[in-house]
């Protein structure tokens, strides 16, 4: 299992949602860079476009954390948190 799968406790209010999205973010970040390692490691010809993808991730879940810690609880739905429970890259 990965770093976030499992962790449904503590998300029932805003203050553990917030912490637990923070959580998901700073993993994302985490499993992106290493990833961006290994793509250097083997020379991958498509790192650049990859790195993007990774960085237009990233910027867009950062957006939707900031819109809900400011109380736009829309942009969280219990689908979306049901899938962060359970992604876990290996």
């Amino acid at each position: 299992g990965g770093a976030v799968g499992g962790r449904a406790e503590g998300i029932a209010d805003h203050d553990g949602a917030v912490k637990f999205l923070d959580g998901v973010a700073q993993y994302v970040v985490f499993h992106f860079n290493h990833e961006e390692k290994e793509m250097d490691a083997f020379e991958y010809p498509r790192k650049k476009i990859h790195k993007n993808i990774h960085d237009q991730f990233v910027a867009k879940v950062s957006a939707v954390i900031e819109k809900f810690k400011s109380g736009d609880n829309s942009v969280v739905s219990p689908d979306l948190l049901q899938f962060l429970l359970t992604w876990h890259p290996e």
